[in-house]
């Protein structure tokens, strides 16, 4: 059970960012819900923070 826990960000998208990166998620200029991407399937995980 958490306690006591911060987030980058409230938001999916920045957040997976943050964890798959261990950088802020405004480094990689994704700060909103990536709606207007390719899905997963279509594309591999490095590709999304081209």
């Amino acid at each position: 059970r958490f306690e006591q826990f911060y987030v980058n960000s409230p938001i999916c998208s920045p957040s997976r960012t943050a964890i798959s990166t261990g950088q802020y998620p405004q480094r990689w200029r994704i700060t909103s819900f990536l709606n207007n991407r390719k899905n997963n399937e279509e594309r591999g995980m490095a590709q999304w923070l081209d």
